[in-house]
């Protein structure tokens, strides 16, 4: 600036991601569009794809697929009578640089517990909004992969590798 400070912007989600096959930053694309049939909210990244479950009916939460890969990440087995009677809720919101950014909200999953989903960049975003004190926070999933494997890291962070 002209007295020599520096103006920065912080967004707390990615607003730009590197498209490998132009070699240059493109807009993330952060909003999600329900499927024709309304089963499946979608997010199209050109990157990877993302579907939601909007059926209100089995464990399946979302999966993410990038070309022939693909993980599917489903409620544990003994939630399925309470993941079956709830639709999730749908926000949107403005990020950074007058960006939309859409949540999707499975409400209590666990006693006190919501799954709130949404996508950036990167990847899918997790937050599992706690609404009162546990004595014990775990939380488990299922994951269904295709074309790669899950592989946890010495810092408890989950990486997918290609089979090749």
């Amino acid at each position: 600036m002209s007295d020599k400070t520096v103006q920065a912007v912080f967004s707390p989600s990615p607003i730009y991601a590197f498209d490998k096959e132009s070699g240059t930053y493109r807009d993330t694309v952060n909003t999600l569009e329900k499927e024709e049939d309304g089963l499946h909210f979608v997010c199209d990244q050109k990157s990877f794809l993302a579907r939601f479950n909007n059926t209100g009916k089995g464990e399946e939460l979302f999966s993410i697929e990038e070309g022939i890969h693909k993980v599917t990440v489903f409620a544990r087995e003994n939630l399925r009578s309470r993941l079956t009677k709830r639709l999730p809720l749908f926000r949107r919101e403005e990020q950074a640089k007058k960006q939309l950014a859409d949540f999707l909200t499975f409400p209590d999953m666990e006693e006190d517990t919501d799954y709130e989903y949404s996508v950036s960049g990167s990847g899918v975003k997790e937050c599992i909004l706690v609404k009162k004190p546990k004595l014990l926070y775990r939380y488990s999933f299922v994951l269904q992969c295709e074309n790669v494997t899950a592989q946890m890291e010495e810092d408890q962070s989950i990486v997918f590798l290609d089979h090749e």
